[in-house]
């Protein structure tokens, strides 16, 4: 084991290696010293332990091993264990390694490996199952054992309703209780069974019970444990059945707040860019501080009063309409600003500005290119070693998307420099110089003001680079400072700290983005954004092969190569800045068509 420490470079800590190793191993060590009868077959209904147990009988005894597998052990696995928060995460590769491992020694043993469609058979040869061993059993239902059931003919006051089910969390029985408690209030005489066993999970099973209790449903609702379920549909006039994982992930309800969420917002990022434009902050901050106050308060009640509702995600829904509340206060307040602000706007031509993209092609594109390059690296990682998924519905990455949120964070301070210092001081330089060069100034007073705003300019660039570089680094050596004293050094910090050089780099290409806009480098806009986007791309695929030795390299690297790429563009160009402002705007163009005349018809202009 020393050797292994020492070989792997593990700079963690040696007892949580030694823990691991040992969790590993014993329990092979013990299945391996089992004793077990003359056989003349071997099945496991699993990889993992059962099938290491078979496929070592068979090789001991020279017999056949059949394995079958309902769902791929393995991948049960690993999706526990890059959700867990006990296993370290540089550990959590071998965890997932060391089954998949165990299960590639299934199936190498295993005459036959049988499952119940072609996906799980996918994933099986994946995971190195032989391809001529490979079998398909589907389940099925053999209809002639139920040929000689009928509805005995009595006259009966009560619906007869079962549910065939195994008494645990997956089936989501209690959702079914519920339901019997709603045919209860509409005074519907009916009798509910629940047939099937209830000792898998005797806690969840109690939970059931005391919910029939307290619901006041023992009369209706009966849990019959193992049964013979054909002596039961006899008299079955409904069967039913509900389950978390076999229907819609989310349910509807949940998916439509969601839905009004994301267009709320949406509507509030053009709201900000129009009032930030108009230098109306003080309506954007009112805004969104009244916003969060509705949603934190909101969030604040729930917490204290812990209400409940008999539906599924039931918390987490009532807290995502409260924060949906605050979000549409926000929208409406920022809607008012600007009706009053444009007063006279009307609904005719709403589709004109689609003729932009036309007159300039490269703001749609610098937008575009920068808003994808900041998730690019997040989209690639989200395909790769870790990933996990919540509720059948969102793919993540619960240690690089959590490392991106907190490094985004701490960037923060980039945006209060730019819109305190760049936004005021250098905006006053910045409308003298091109005010100078509209009212017909001397060029001698053009040069003067231009000095002054390159000067202020600088100074202010220095300012943030500093300032946000000092906050960062900071952070940065917190989190290493933190994790050395606790002995912890661990990937989670490496990517948190990889991933806050990104988040720099980046908060200084958007803040000199808008700068070249500013200065109507549109083309200088759009290389940088193209090369932000490029570059984070191709370095996610070049590095996903690593896992998560890789993850948060190609972020960190592609935003500092365009960090330097755009710092050097917008001091070329405004070394120039005169040249550009008399000679470049009057450079004809050969103006595009397409989208006027594609709004135009949509606007029903002829």
């Amino acid at each position: 084991m020393n050797t292994c420490y020492l070989y792997e470079e593990s700079s963690g800590s040696f007892l949580n290696y030694f823990w691991m190793w040992r969790s590993m191993f014993t329990p092979i060590i013990q299945i391996l010293q089992i004793d077990f009868p003359e056989l003349d077959l071997i099945h496991s209904v699993s990889t993992g332990y059962g099938g290491l147990l078979g496929a070592a009988i068979s090789a001991k005894s020279d017999i056949p091993f059949i394995l079958t597998e309902h769902g791929i052990y393995s991948r049960e696995r690993e999706e526990e264990i890059l959700q867990s928060t006990w296993i370290p995460i540089e550990y959590k590769k071998r965890w997932v390694s060391f089954f998949h491992h165990l299960s590639h020694q299934a199936y190498e043993q295993a005459a036959d490996v049988i499952t119940l469609f072609g996906r799980n058979s996918a994933y099986q040869k994946e995971l190195g199952a032989p391809a001529h061993k490979l079998k398909i059993v589907p389940n099925g239902v053999t209809l002639s054992d139920y040929k000689g059931l009928r509805k005995p003919k009595y006259n009966s006051d009560k619906l007869i309703i079962s549910a065939i089910i195994r008494v645990v969390p997956i089936k989501d029985v209690k959702t079914m209780i519920y339901a019997a408690k709603l045919l209860l209030e509409k005074d519907i005489p009916f009798i509910f069974y629940l047939l099937g066993p209830d000792t898998e999970e005797a806690e969840y099973a109690q939970e059931c019970r005391d919910l029939i209790q307290q619901l006041g449903l023992e009369e209706h609702v009966i849990m019959t444990g193992k049964v013979n379920i054909k002596d039961y549909l006899k008299q079955t006039d409904i069967l039913v059945l509900t389950s978390i994982s076999e229907g819609q992930p989310l349910a509807l309800y949940y998916k439509i707040v969601m839905l009004f969420l994301f267009l709320a917002l949406n509507i509030i990022w053009i709201q900000s860019i129009y009032l930030t434009a108009a230098k109306d902050y003080q309506s954007i901050a009112l805004a969104f501080l009244i916003g969060s106050i509705f949603s934190l308060s909101g969030i604040a009640l729930i917490a204290y009063w812990h209400p409940t509702l008999r539906i599924e995600h039931g918390l987490a829904l009532l807290l995502l309409i409260s924060f949906t509340i605050g979000t549409f206060i926000t929208l409406v307040w920022l809607s008012i600003v600007i009706v009053r602000m444009f007063p006279n706007s009307d609904a005719t031509e709403q589709l004109t500005f689609l003729s932009y993209l036309d007159k300039y092609p490269e703001l749609f594109w610098s937008s575009l290119l920068y808003n994808i390059g900041i998730w690019v690296c997040n989209f690639v990682i989200w395909f790769g070693e870790g990933r996990g998924n919540i509720e059948n519905t969102f793919i993540y990455h619960q240690i690089y998307d959590t490392s991106v949120f907190w490094a985004y964070l701490s960037i923060i301070p980039t945006y209060i420099f730019f819109v305190v210092s760049i936004e005021t001081r250098f905006y006053e330089r910045y409308k003298k110089f091109f005010g100078s060069v509209n009212n017909g100034a001397t060029l001698n007073t053009i040069l003067q003001l231009k000095e002054s705003m390159n000067f202020v300019l600088k100074q202010e660039m220095e300012r943030i680079l500093r300032n946000q570089g000092i906050f960062s680094l900071l952070i940065i050596f917190i989190i290493w400072m933190f994790s050395s004293q606790s002995g912890n050094v661990t990937l989670e910090y490496s990517i948190l700290q990889l991933t806050i050089i990104g988040a720099y780099a980046n908060g200084m290409v958007l803040v000199i983005t808008l700068l070249l806009l500013y200065f109507e480098d549109r083309k200088g806009a759009f290389r940088t954004s193209a090369l932000f986007f490029f570059a984070n791309l191709l370095l996610s695929l070049l590095l996903l092969p690593f896992g998560f030795n890789g993850y948060g390299i190609s972020f960190a690297l592609g935003s500092s190569i365009t960090f330097l790429y755009a710092i050097s563009r917008l001091f070329t160009y405004i070394k120039d800045i005169d040249y550009y402002t008399f000679c470049q705007s009057n450079t004809p163009i050969k103006r595009r068509t397409f989208f006027t005349k594609f709004a135009n018809k949509l606007n029903g202009n002829k």
